[in-house]
């Protein structure tokens, strides 16, 4: 059962001690206890049954701070849902025979390299870089790294090139490709404040083609895009100080991989075949008729441990009825932030007496379990249950994706949430901030 974890629903089955039942975190268990009381309870006891939340106050005095923490980053539904056994090594939490294989694959690290560099785990890889939208020359950096090829000091020993293959910064270890990458300090601290997933990720891997294995399980494609992008500035930084330069602030490497790729899907969007315009789905599009248009985005605010939930809701006309900031909680990725803030946004237009909606977000993978409306056993399964909950009580319903052209009012109202205190509404109005936005989406759907 090592590759199996409780997702908690009521807790009711779960025991505090003994049971693994929070993920992203080391065993899965707490590591700690403050009070011996709770030592033969379950999981139910640390939940609020009437409001569907954890007794944040009770943990934070049973628990050390650590394990606190990751009970309450644990999301739970806003149902009366039971406790459920997931497999913690595929996506959508169902146990394949083809994830046990990769488990197995990890456990039996020995003779790796020349297994994983020549198997098809090293061509489902690099087919994986090659489909992420990013610049070719990044992907072809990927490519390398996987294979082993960029020019480190251990790499160039074995050609004969040099005879000493330490490391030149930290000078303790090999330098090998994987090294340079993700294992030493100056690497470390750029990833810790990257995206959350990755800011306790695994060190001690024996190769880039192992690493990027355990990262393609459990990173979305989007945020791989983030990852890799990381790692080519993380190299081009080794290069500079190697040869005499200084290094760089890891808050700005971070910034700057966000930067870079903002500023290659501006340019992709600007060089693409509507002639330098945006194409249909690249703009706001207003629903059918009578039916009202229900937008909604998230923003991640590392520094603050929180995230944002920005939603606006418009007719036919891109007149606006109603919208809503929201600062959300602490989360682990950008898709789990989504997910989020999908289920604020809808649970909102419902309170504000919406029943007939086209919901729009510009996360292709959330819009797609949104609108699959089958039973889900992942991590978030709770979450994603809850909006299935919410559309099938809803009159009228269509889901859509969109680009970020076409979500930019939502966008800005989820970056505005880092600037509250309380969540925000309106009624046929929006904050300034995103009034130019808005007159941007009323003239591209003109």
């Amino acid at each position: 059962m090592g590759g199996c974890c409780w997702r908690v629903g009521n807790g009711h089955s779960i025991r505090i001690l003994g049971d693994k039942w929070i993920p992203n975190h080391p065993t899965n268990a707490p590591l700690n206890l403050v009070n011996e009381e709770v030592c033969e309870a379950t999981v139910a006891e640390l939940i609020d049954q009437d409001l569907h939340a954890w007794r944040a106050d009770f943990i934070m005095n049973m628990f050390e701070q650590e394990d606190a923490k990751a009970i309450c980053r644990v999301q739970l539904s806003r149902r009366h849902v039971e406790d459920c056994m997931i497999w913690m090594h595929q996506r959508k939490g169902f146990f394949t025979v083809k994830s046990a294989y990769k488990v197995a694959r990890e456990v039996l690290r020995e003779g790796r390299v020349a297994e994983s560099s020549r198997g098809c785990a090293g061509k489902e890889i690099c087919s994986a870089i090659w489909k992420l939208k990013i610049p070719n020359k990044i992907k072809v950096f990927g490519w390398r790294a996987c294979n082993e090829i960029l020019p480190t000091k251990l790499n160039l020993s074995k050609k004969k090139i040099i005879t000493d293959a330490m490391c030149p910064i930290c000078l303790r270890f090999l330098e090998s490709v994987v090294h340079a990458l993700w294992d030493y300090g100056a690497a470390r601290d750029v990833w810790a404040g990257s995206l959350k997933i990755l800011q306790k990720g695994e060190s001690g891997m024996v190769d880039m083609l192992q690493l990027m294995e355990y990262l393609l399980e459990r990173v979305e494609s989007h945020d791989m895009e983030v990852v890799l992008v990381q790692a080519w500035l993380i190299w081009n930084q080794r290069n500079r100080v190697v040869h005499g330069g200084k290094f760089h602030d890891p808050c700005w490497l971070n910034n700057r991989a966000i930067e870079f790729l903002e500023e290659f899907r501006t340019a992709s969007l600007l060089m693409g075949p509507a002639h330098g315009g945006q194409s249909f789905r690249d703009t706001w599009q207003p629903p059918p008729p009578s039916i009202f248009k229900l937008n909604f985005d998230a923003a991640l605010f590392s520094a603050l441990n929180k995230s944002g939930f920005g939603a606006v809701i418009r007719n036919e006309k891109g007149e606006v009825m109603a919208a809503m900031v929201a600062k959300g909680p602490e989360v682990s990725c950008s898709e789990e932030a989504e997910f989020l803030a999908c289920r604020k946004a809808i649970e909102f237009a419902i309170d504000a007496g919406f029943s007939e909606l086209v919901i729009e977000g510009d996360n292709s993978s959330v819009m797609k379990a949104v609108s699959d409306m089958q039973e889900d056993y992942s991590l978030l399964g709770n979450v994603i249950g809850d909006i299935h909950h919410l559309v099938r009580n809803l009159q009228w319903v269509r889901i859509e994706c969109t680009r970020r052209g076409g979500n930019r009012v939502a966008h800005e109202l989820a970056q505005f949430a880092k600037n509250i205190s309380q969540d925000l509404f309106w009624m046929e109005d929006v904050p300034p901030i995103v009034r130019v936005a808005l007159f941007q989406d009323a003239n591209f759907s003109d």
